[in-house]
């Protein structure tokens, strides 16, 4: 039987091998100021991940590279899946070994340095914000905080997001995606929404993907069902 966070890892993960797909991902929902820089036209999936073994239990990732306008340097963007429906308090401590990571892997190969942008990507019914570490850490004082390490990353509590906000992504096929995955916990409103999610026509070239959007919807309802026996 398959997990079910690797189910929801790898829908997500094969809709943004698209680049139609993951452009109008981060148009979406990367800040305005990092989309002014950026050259999204050159944006490439990268079979690669910063994720080692003790992670892996924990979350997958999905990593692009992408240009800047004005200048010949690149950078990673890393989407962070959760394998769990619910929050976890200690993600950023997580992500700061991902990061990490990502950095001593580009020091060992003996390459400059890209910057790593980190998308938490969080589709679980349950309100969260992620709280940074130095929020982990009680009642640290002030003249201590310095010391704490610090960085942004970009969070998408899916949930949170209404049905007309996702409908008006600006691509039909992510639109059906991303409201497939907002109530795929929720079976109920799942069903109520069907319509919303499948009843929308697509290009013929979208064949493939439909099959995936199709298959993740099976697969999800029947593992469910095994869960609850």
């Amino acid at each position: 039987m398959k997990s079910k966070s690797n189910i929801h890892d790898k829908f997500l993960k094969s809709i943004l091998s698209d680049k139609r797909l993951s452009k109008d991902f981060f148009r979406n929902f990367l800040p305005e100021n990092i989309r002014a820089i950026i050259d999204l036209d050159s944006l490439i999936s990268i079979d690669k991940s910063f994720v080692d073994s003790e992670l892996k239990e924990i979350f997958a990732d999905a990593l692009f590279l992408c240009k800047l306008k004005e200048k010949d340097n690149d950078f990673f963007i890393s989407i962070i899946v959760e394998h769990k429906s619910y929050p976890d308090k200690f993600v950023n401590i997580q992500i700061l070994r991902y990061l990490a990571n990502g950095y001593s892997e580009q020091v060992k190969n003996g390459k400059e340095i890209k910057p790593i942008l980190v998308f938490i990507y969080y589709h679980g019914k349950r309100k969260w914000a992620p709280k940074t570490i130095g929020e982990l850490i009680k009642d640290l004082p002030e003249e201590l905080s310095e010391f704490v390490p610090h960085y942004n990353s970009i969070f998408i509590d899916l949930v949170r997001f209404s049905d007309e906000q996702l409908q008006n992504v600006g691509n039909v096929f992510l639109s059906s995606a991303l409201t497939l995955q907002k109530y795929i916990h929720d079976p109920e409103q799942l069903i109520k929404n069907i319509e919303l999610i499948f009843g929308t026509f697509f290009p013929e070239d979208y064949g493939n993907l439909l099959r995936t959007l199709i298959v993740y919807y099976l697969n999800t309802i029947q593992v469910d069902f095994v869960y609850l026996l």
